[in-house]
């Protein structure tokens, strides 16, 4: 199956269109996603959304919405799932938006199968020649989908669930095991100097 069979695709919006040069009392404001908010792994850390001010009310169609897919147009080509605490967001151009026409296919299954091996080899082989590798949005609208029955999506996304957490709990442990060892060598280079 082709992805634009089972989704809309969208490139976000341009926030320079949208940018107000200063808030006033007819801007509005919004959190945005940025690159940096995305991790590999296809999390969301919520530390690094940035601020925008806009001249007008942002259209719904770049907000982010319960159930939304993000791919990052360049590399890595990272897809994240994005959870109803993640609505209401701008989502620029930076990402495509991959909004589901129909209920066959789970938005967290089709995030892991975009991060998949399988998926990733696709994006290899239909990259631009640019100084900046970047997939288009015509490939992604052909590209073609694994539909397993809705009971081992569930299953895939689930397990996928748990290696997230897992991923994310190893990162936070080696950052605290890092900062201890520090303190560590900054105590013992005190007392003997």
């Amino acid at each position: 199956m082709k992805l634009e069979d089972i989704a809309i695709i969208k490139t976000g919006l341009v926030l320079a269109r949208k940018k107000a040069p200063e808030p006033t009392a007819h801007t509005y404001d919004y959190k945005v996603i940025t690159l940096r908010s995305t991790s590999v792994l296809g999390n969301i850390n919520e530390k690094y959304f940035g601020d925008f001010i806009s001249k007008e009310k942002i259209s719904y169609k770049f907000l982010s919405c319960i159930g939304d897919i993000i791919i990052r147009i360049s590399e890595p080509n990272t897809a994240t799932y994005l959870s109803d605490e993640f609505s209401g967001l701008i989502i620029p151009s930076s990402f495509y938006i991959v909004r589901l026409k129909n209920d066959i296919i789970k938005p967290e299954y089709l995030a892991w199968y975009l991060n998949s091996e399988c998926a990733q080899k696709q994006f290899l082989t239909n990259k631009t020649s640019s100084t900046v590798n970047i997939i288009k949005s015509s490939f992604l609208r052909k590209m073609k989908v694994q539909v397993p029955s809705l009971e081992k999506q569930k299953l895939i996304a689930n397990i996928q669930k748990l290696q997230q957490k897992e991923l994310t709990l190893m990162d936070e442990l080696k950052e605290k095991k890092k900062k201890i060892y520090l303190i560590a060598y900054q105590k013992f280079t005190k007392s003997n100097f």
